[in-house]
This record gives structure tokens, sequence and C-alpha cells, in this order.
């Protein structure tokens, strides 16, 4: 089971909120926000840094020890 920490009736009241919104327009803008905030995160955006940062060639890496 997980703890909520005390914070049972938020997380109730949260639900009840997601699910009175559910399939409306207010619900499609709260995905879109939420995507939009995730948007750094994607493995698109993050796989040319690691590459980067794995190429044994690439001297100029940002926080690089020499």
């Amino acid at each position: 089971m997980v703890s909520l920490g005390g914070r049972t009736a938020e997380v109730t009241r949260l639900i009840g909120h997601l699910t009175q919104i559910a399939g409306t327009g207010r619900h499609s803008r709260l995905i879109a926000a939420c995507l939009e905030r995730m948007e750094p995160f994607r493995l698109s955006r993050q796989t040319p840094v690691i590459d980067s940062c794995l190429d044994p060639t690439n001297t100029h890496r940002e926080g690089a020890r020499g």
C-alpha cells in the first residue's frame, strides 16, 4: 500500500476533479499543459546530449575536467 502522508483528502479531491473533467476541453488543455512541461525530458532531446557525453572525440563537453 502506498502512503499518502496524511494527504488522503487532497488526493481524493483531485481524483474526483479529474473524473469530472474527463473528456472535456478543460481535460484536453490540462493534458496539453502537462505534455508541454515534459518536453525537455523527451528522449529526442536527451539523446544528443548523451551522445556528446559518450563521444571520446568531444573535448569541449560542458563540465568536463581537463
